[in-house]
């Protein structure tokens, strides 16, 4: 869909839900366009008055219909006319019955439309499913017995039942994006399946049995639901990520790894947010949350309940899940829930490498140097650990460790979860007034680069100018269009905001790594990804998206060579030829476009790793607030700042209307080498 087709929906969608027509035709853009024409053309159709006959006129036609109804009857007992007789006599009637046919027809597709937008999208009442493997079947509810196969790609709905056998796996994918993947030995039914549009989500399943795995976007309005009921109790969330495990033993494992769930049974409710689980056993009130666990490992022992993984104890209980038949010696993958200071497993699998660690959450019970204690567990944390530099005794986090031969656990990193605390503040209250208008300060950017971690910004902004048009609760997502082979992890920081006031503007840097692949692929392979507004409580209904693209140019990179002999002299470093091709295509462009020395940009991209995407926005913003090259590449290079945070600084310190006139003054800065190189 283009850029004006969106636009267009965009507006119909707000005309719609009663935005006035003033405000969406105020703005220059509006006005000046045909967009403006076909909102306002809309709007005057919808207070038109629906066309009506007269009665006069109704009573004439109804009269007339009569008359050739009672000459029709009498032409069966009349002596036989003329040919041309009959056919005038038929011909009087024809125009007042096609008349009649016609408005009949009219009505019937106005009422099948009107019952048509009411029910939403066909695809609201459906789940596809995905990535199915082994033997999954669905039979309708009340008529168990009647199992059936099913396979990828086929539709189901609200009333029916999914059970997955041995070794198999299905995923259920909503219309608006959000996904339920359904284990081996899982039985699912799906109690409500419905929408509407504007990505209205509602859904209500019972799990019966087995683990199911939930990733629900966002949910938009407050009509949205997307709720889980088990025999002992039921989740409900707005938007998040959580499994549920429903054991042989009657009880109900419910796990969040990402934002929070209501759990609630008929004794009580609680919150679990990141990290945390909670249990629902029959008659019983909710147990207290409890941190997660996962480990990988080597099997090193089978005593009673207790399996020791590479020197790990963990309790094995009767509502364990266990795929496969672990031997000692296997490496294994175990999930499950600290209890005190006790690790109960909850699935145990094989695992996906030969890997010894994992991670848990806990909180944070001492620190002395790098010999931490986390939820009574003695770990080595060094001060490069990332994450570990904001984190204070107290905070509740998540650790990530990978265990040393020695029995040592070794930090690999350390999230704070200090912003999902079980007494977070309630949603701000949805104001029907407000209509603020987000949106992406450029839809599209692009960088050439071949590095293992891209650093990309962009810009979010507040574009009305109505007091309380007030962006509130505001959470971006996004998705990746091409290339998610290469992608090792995405991160967005900020990624949400309370709120955004009309006319404000938030800058945020999107990392994307890459595994090894990405450093031999092919020159021009491309990582595309979608930015999106995920959520915004006032006005759901915000369309605006980015695209960030990375492109590789890894190809122009030299071929592996032996190493120099001893006696050689060392390479020149300073030759511009770090890439292979001399001169560089890309380096030579952004030289003549920015009228810099074509040795400088390779001295950039060369000895300071910035890909040229990097160098273009570095010189991009050193031209727009007349600041020199130099101060932005300490920023960046010497401060460790992401663009994002860069981009903020010269808005908030520089005046982009007293840039420098021309690129003179400029251009005497930036050919001079940077002292900072040699360091």
């Amino acid at each position: 869909m283009s850029d004006y087709d969106e636009k267009l929906e965009e507006k119909l969608h707000a005309l719609e839900k009663g935005v006035p027509l003033d405000r969406l035709v105020k703005s220059e853009d509006t006005n000046s366009s045909e967009t403006g024409s076909l909102v306002r053309l809309a709007a005057e159709i919808r207070i038109l008055p629906h066309p009506e006959r007269s009665p006069q006129k109704v009573q004439a036609d109804k009269r007339k219909i009569i008359k050739a109804a009672q000459e029709k009857q009498a032409l069966k007992v009349q002596p036989k006319r003329s040919r041309a007789s009959v056919l005038n006599s038929q011909w009087l009637f024809v125009p007042i019955l096609g008349g009649l046919a016609l408005m009949l027809m009219m009505a019937c597709i106005l009422v099948a439309g009107a019952g048509y937008y009411l029910l939403g999208p066909i695809s609201a009442h459906r789940v596809m499913l995905t990535d199915l493997s082994g033997k999954v079947q669905v039979a309708n509810l009340g008529s168990e017995t009647k199992l059936r196969l099913v396979s990828n790609g086929d539709m189901i709905g609200t009333g029916q039942r999914i059970i997955t056998g041995d070794d198999s796996w299905v995923t259920l994918e909503f219309f608006d994006g959000s996904q339920t993947t359904l284990s081996p030995n899982t039985d699912l039914a799906l109690n409500k399946i419905d929408g509407n549009w504007g990505d209205i989500l509602r859904v209500k399943l019972i799990q019966n049995a087995g683990l199911t795995e939930h990733e629900v976007i966002p949910l938009r309005g407050g009509s949205s639901e997307f709720s889980v009921m088990t025999p002992t109790g039921s989740a409900s969330v707005k938007g998040t990520t959580f499994n549920i495990l429903v054991e042989n033993t009657g009880q109900s494992l419910f796990k969040v790894e990402s934002g929070s769930v209501l759990v609630t049974n008929e004794e009580s409710e609680a919150y679990i947010v990141s990290g945390q689980g909670i249990i629902t056993e029959p008659g019983k009130p909710l147990s207290k949350p409890n941190f997660l666990f996962v480990l990988q490992g080597v099997l090193d022992s089978k005593e009673k309940k207790v399996w020791s993984v590479s020197g790990v104890p963990v309790t094995v209980r009767g509502g364990t899940r266990i795929s496969g038949k672990p031997e000692i010696g296997d490496f294994i993958l175990v999930g499950g829930y600290i209890k005190g200071n006790e690790w109960i497993a909850d699935s145990v699998q094989p695992a996906f490498t030969d890997d010894h660690g994992g991670a848990f959450t806990g909180f944070v019970d001492s620190i002395e140097g790098n010999q931490w204690k986390i939820g009574g567990n003695e770990v080595i944390v060094d001060s490069g650990t990332p994450g570990s530099e904001s984190t204070n005794a107290g905070d509740m986090v998540r650790l990530t460790f990978e265990l040393i031969p020695d029995g040592t656990w070794l930090a690999l990193r350390v999230e704070s979860l200090e912003g999902d605390t079980e007494d977070r503040q309630p949603p701000p209250p949805i104001d029907p007034e407000a209509h603020p208008e987000l949106s992406f300060e450029r839809d599209e950017v692009e960088v050439i680069a071949c590095s293992q971690d891209n650093m990309l910004s962009g810009t979010i902004v507040n574009k009305s100018d109505e007091p309380e048009d007030i962006a509130v609760d505001v959470l971006l997502g996004f998705t990746i269009l091409q290339g998610e082979a290469y992608v090792d992890q995405v991160t967005m920081v900020p990624s949400s905001w309370d709120e955004i006031l009309p006319g404000e503007s938030h800058v945020f840097d999107v990392k994307v790594s890459m595994k090894e692949d990405w450093m031999e692929a092919l020159g021009e392979s491309e990582v595309k990804l979608r930015i999106y507004i995920a959520q915004e409580v006032n006005w759901p209904d915000q369309r605006s998206r980015m695209t960030m693209t990375i492109i590789s140019d890894c190809e122009s990179l030299p071929p592996t060579e032996e190493p120099p002999d001893a006696d050689e002299d060392p390479p020149d470093e300073d030759d511009g030829t770090c890439t292979g091709a001399d001169p560089h295509p890309k380096g030579s462009k952004l030289a003549s476009e920015y009228g810099v020395s074509y040795e400088m940009i390779m001295t950039w991209f060369c000895d300071y790793n910035l890909g040229f995407g990097e160098i273009d926005l570095m010189l991009g913003l050193s031209e727009q607030y007349g600041v020199p090259v130099e101060q932005i590449l300490d920023m960046r290079v010497e401060e460790g700042l992401g663009w994002g945070q860069i981009k903020q600084i010269m808005a908030d310190q520089y005046d982009s209307d007293l840039k420098v006139k021309g690129k003179s003054e400029q251009n005497k800065n930036k050919d001079k080498p940077n002292k900072k190189k040699d360091k």
